[in-house]
């Protein structure tokens, strides 16, 4: 990764749904396979301001409603 600066933002900020799903791979990864994934996430979304100039508004996760992969959403 590069050490670039983030780009200059828009006049009128462009707001964006990011819908991401966990797949019946995921499920069937052993416990060292999704520990790793895991451990991948938190890096991934970290400093999004610095790295794209992204601001995160909010979050929501499904666990209250599901139990395992979704085949029908995202």
């Amino acid at each position: 990764m590069s050490a670039t600066a983030a780009p200059d933002p828009p006049e009128t900020p462009l707001r964006t749904l990011f819908c991401i799903g966990v797949t019946q791979e995921f499920f069937n990864a052993g416990d060292e396979e999704r520990t790793a994934v895991a451990a991948a996430i938190p890096p991934a979304f970290a400093r999004l301001a610095e790295r794209f100039g992204v601001r995160v508004l909010g979050t929501l996760d499904d666990d209250q409603f599901m139990v395992g992969a979704s085949a029908a959403w995202p």
